[in-house]
């Protein structure tokens, strides 16, 4: 199955610094509707269409940026947009292959793993899954994929190296003590180990949700676990040897230092280093990134220590410099401009080095920032929790060197 895609081109020039105001610089685009700007004072405008809401849009943009460091001047970005209510993805940027997962009740894909071409922003494939995929993680080769299933309160296995994908075994995650069943939250693939998978669990019904996190060696539970109700409710990745978590579900958002040892996961507990409800974390380059801006340093994973806050909030992907990220930050709640904008920021000075916005992302909510090869980045869009609106996949060409 492919995805059905429909076109909106809007080119608009942009400053990368002081206020974001939009120009307009529309070209001709032959076989695309061209929707040009005319006040050039104006914030970029709302360029949705109402008619077919739920159709993928691809627009373009034109951004002015320092050149160097980062920048070009002119840039253009496309914005690809599929009717692809996704959970999660993951993505193998060496291939430029991007995956995702639909639930149950999507209109498309439902209970289907689909495989997305980076490159064309197109749908290659889709297989069935499982029930009520709500997780995915990948190995650091690419090779092979988990994927959790809340349905069925198990993860699955799957093969990525061939053509398509093919699901292996299931295995279903541990109960507790009293015998509840969990289903998997956020999933790490250990490095260099692609059959071992550490799983922050989760009930369902339950404020807090969190029922304490594991390592499965394809498929065999490490005795040592980690207990539940407060503790790393969200998961990210670390140096060889460690994982991080935080505590989104209640007031305390602790921060963990998680050791992994042959025989299970052992943590040490920190205060005031990420905060908020439903923020989510991010590894790489020796830092945790949260949603929220926050910046911790963790060369020493033992000894993880605040380095500063971001100005901005959104989805974060750390880049191949050090001292860059990336991130989509959506349109605030009830804010008239429905635009989302992506922003390269730098980690040393916590300042935003370059932006641009998306027009065609109206969304109020942006989640798992993933790279799709050749220099673009696919991510999640959708309403807030409880909204009715479904996620959809985006995929949006960077318009920097990094």
């Amino acid at each position: 199955m492919h995805a059905r895609l429909t076109f909106l081109s809007l080119s608009l020039l942009a400053a990368c610094s002081g206020s974001e105001r939009a120009v307009p610089a529309p070209e001709p685009d032959a076989g695309r509707i061209l929707v040009p700007t005319s006040n050039v004072d104006a914030e970029p405008e709302d360029t949705a269409s109402e008619e077919d809401s739920s159709s993928p849009v691809d627009s373009a943009a034109t951004d002015s940026a320092p050149p160097g460091d980062g920048g070009c001047s002119p840039c253009t970005t496309t914005v690809i947009g599929l009717d692809v209510a996704g959970t999660q993805l993951a993505s193998d940027a060496k291939r430029g292959l991007v995956y995702t997962a639909a639930v149950g009740g999507a209109l498309k894909y439902a209970n289907e793993l689909v495989v997305i071409d980076g490159a064309t922003a197109a749908v290659k494939t889709s297989v069935a899954i499982g029930s009520e995929p709500t997780s995915l993680a990948i190995s650091d080769d690419g090779s092979t994929l988990w994927a959790g299933l809340r349905g069925s309160y198990a993860i699955r296995k799957v093969d990525l190296t061939g053509a398509t994908p093919v699901p292996g075994a299931s295995t279903t995650l541990p109960k507790d003590s009293t015998g509840r069943s969990a289903y998997a939250g956020p999933m790490v693939v250990l490095p260099g180990a692609p059959k071992s998978v550490a799983v922050s669990m989760h009930y369902v019904g339950s404020s807090p949700s969190y029922a304490g996190s594991v390592v499965l060696d394809d498929g065999v539970l490490r005795p040592v676990q980690l207990p539940g109700h407060t503790g790393a409710s969200r998961l990210t990745g670390g140096p060889p040897g460690f994982l991080f978590g935080f505590n989104e579900g209640s007031s305390g958002f602790q921060f963990y230092s998680i050791k992994v040892a042959a025989d299970g996961l052992t943590q040490s507990e920190f205060a005031s280093l990420v905060s908020g409800y439903s923020n989510d974390i991010v590894y790489g380059n020796n830092f945790v990134f949260g949603m929220n801006g926050e910046v911790v340093d963790v060369k020493d994973p033992t000894k993880p220590s605040k380095a500063g806050v971001l100005p901005y909030k959104g989805a974060i992907l750390p880049t191949t410099n050090p001292n860059r990220v990336l991130m989509v930050s959506p349109r605030a709640f009830g804010e008239s401009k429905k635009t989302a904008t992506l922003r390269l920021l730098d980690v040393t000075t916590f300042t935003q080095v370059a932006w641009i916005a998306l027009p065609a992302i109206e969304q109020q909510q942006v989640w798992s920032l993933v790279p799709a090869g050749n220099n673009k980045v696919a991510f999640l869009a959708g309403g807030y929790a409880g909204s009715t609106e479904p996620a959809r996949t985006f995929v949006v060409t960077v318009p920097w060197m990094l």
